[in-house]
């Protein structure tokens, strides 16, 4: 397993995704996180990209949601499906992006994410979601 050479932990402690990514958004808050379509191809830094999953944090716990719940993501915006993921990952919310709003049959949701109008099949909740989020 990948070890994060200059986190403050524990010598040996896995350091998680989000963990690193809380990491460059403190030491480089002004460097690129991400480029992807869905906001005019604009680089959003990883300031901008952790105030936004601190949004999507807050708007979660807001909804319901808690640690070890499972939701399903369903995003049209690669931005703010990542601020969704982080989000989620800072409030220990597991999440599984998907593209078929055919949600497997027996798989534990909790709920779904979306800022479609989309109808979904095996899912506990439909949680509308924007970029205000």
């Amino acid at each position: 397993m990948l070890q994060w050479p200059h986190a403050r932990r524990a010598p040996g402690h896995i350091v998680s995704i989000i963990d690193g990514f809380l990491l460059h958004a403190k030491h480089q808050p002004t460097a690129p996180a991400l480029c992807a379509p869905g906001w005019n191809y604009n680089i959003v830094s990883y300031g901008r990209l952790l105030s936004f999953a601190n949004n999507v944090a807050a708007h979660a716990l807001a909804a319901g949601l808690k640690r070890g719940d499972i939701v399903a993501i369903f995003a049209k915006d690669p931005i703010f499906h990542w601020a969704l993921i982080l989000g989620l990952a800072r409030i220990g919310v597991v999440s599984l992006s998907t593209v078929n709003p055919n949600l497997p049959a027996g798989f534990r949701i909790e709920a779904v994410l979306t800022d479609t109008p989309a109808r979904f099949q095996n899912a506990g909740r439909v949680i509308q979601v924007d970029q205000g989020w």
